[in-house]
């Protein structure tokens, strides 16, 4: 996995909506084909945290891609001085709350009716990850697959 900054001319006004947001595209080493992104945006000073949320191609589901992204973009926001790292999903969606537990995510609020789809009110689940915990999980390779 390697971090390559976007170059900016190619996003230019974007900057402005979230001066401390990151958004982070996925692509295959081999052909360069986007496959996904994951955002990191909303700083929450109360846990000096930031909030990731990540999209992938469901051709590219449960082939590892995602984990080993969010780790190595973990890596990178832990080091720009977050204590912890927020990460949420909303209530149906499996495949979120199984990589968050897989990744080490704990529970930290539930946000009740948090929006409604066809009526139905659908409950919001935010996990959190601290950097201590992390690099217990990730840097001895503990939790590489």
């Amino acid at each position: 996995m390697v971090l390559v900054k976007q170059d900016l001319k190619k996003i230019e006004g974007f900057e402005e909506v979230w001066p401390n947001s990151y958004d982070f595209i996925l692509y295959l080493k081999d052909s360069g084909i986007p496959i996904g992104n994951i955002t990191a945006d909303r700083e929450n000073s109360k846990y000096n945290s930031i909030e990731l949320a990540y999209n992938m191609h469901p051709s590219y589901w449960r082939k590892g891609y995602t984990m080993e992204a969010l780790v190595e973009i973990m890596k990178f926001l832990f080091n720009q001085g977050y204590d912890n790292i927020i990460s949420g999903y909303s209530e149906g969606n499996i495949a979120s709350k199984s990589l968050a537990e897989k990744m080490g995510f704990e529970p930290l609020e539930t946000k009740y009716a948090a929006w409604e789809k066809n009526g139905i009110k659908i409950n919001d689940y935010d996990t959190i990850i601290s950097k201590e915990k992390f690099y217990e999980l990730y840097e001895t390779g503990a939790k590489r697959k």
